[in-house]
Order: structure tokens, then sequence, then C-alpha cells
């Protein structure tokens, strides 16, 4: 008969969390992971925040650097409003990495498996499966 152990290891301390059969298993895996989404879910929403606020940052910052732009075809021969539409522009674009992080970091929480693995890792529990006779 096999059997999962579900383990806490931590260093020094480490040890049984419980003994399941497959079924006993299959609960668990579905307790934990509600615990999971409901851990994560608090974290998600900040994250939703965190984009809120970093694309209205750049909508603002995209303001500035239209008009760096148009200053610039105004007066094509100025050099250091050539240097500023550069600047604007690298700043707009570390701007636009940051959200693009945070959009993958929002689709990565979307999935159950990854959301259950970080649970998992974060709690330190690891699953074992043993033979053991009846």
């Amino acid at each position: 008969m096999k059997v999962h152990v579900l383990w806490y290891d931590y260093y020094e301390d480490s040890n049984i969390v419980g003994i399941y059969t497959e079924e006993g298993k299959k609960k668990k895996m579905a307790e934990i992971q509600a615990e999971a989404y409901d851990f994560y879910q608090d974290l998600k929403d900040n994250l939703e925040e965190e984009l809120q606020e970093l694309k209205s940052i750049r909508k603002a910052h995209l303001e500035k650097v239209n008009e760096a732009i148009e200053f610039y075809k105004a007066h094509p021969e100025d050099k250091s409003a050539k240097k500023r539409k550069r600047d604007l522009i690298k700043e707009d674009e570390r701007k636009l990495k940051g959200i693009e992080y945070v959009k993958s970091e929002l689709l990565r929480y979307s999935f159950p498996d990854y959301v259950l693995r970080q649970y998992m890792n974060r709690r330190r529990y690891e699953w074992f499966e043993e033979e053991v006779i009846e």
C-alpha cells in the first residue's frame, strides 16, 4: 500500500505534518490550494494596484515626452532639446519595463499550479510517497 507523507522541512526543525492515503492526499491538496489562494489573493490585489499606479505615472510622463518631441521638431538644431527628448524616451522605456514586469507577475499568479508551488515552498512542505506493509 502506498501512503503520502507531507513533510515540513526547515533545517533542524523538520517533522511530519501528516500521512495520507491517495484520497486523503487529494483532500489535503485541495485544502492547501484554498489556503494558497487566500494567501496570494492579497499579493495579487497589491500587484493590480501597483500596475494601475505605474500606468498613471507613465501616462503623465508620456505627456512630457510628447512635449519634448514637439519642441525638438520645432527646433532641430537645439542639441539640449535632442538630449532631453532622448533621455525622456529612455526613462519611458524603463517605466514600460516596470509595467511589463508587474503584468508578468500578475499572469504567473493567475495559474493555480504556480500559486500552489509557491505556497508549498513558502511553507516548506514536501510530499513523499512511501510503500508500507499492510
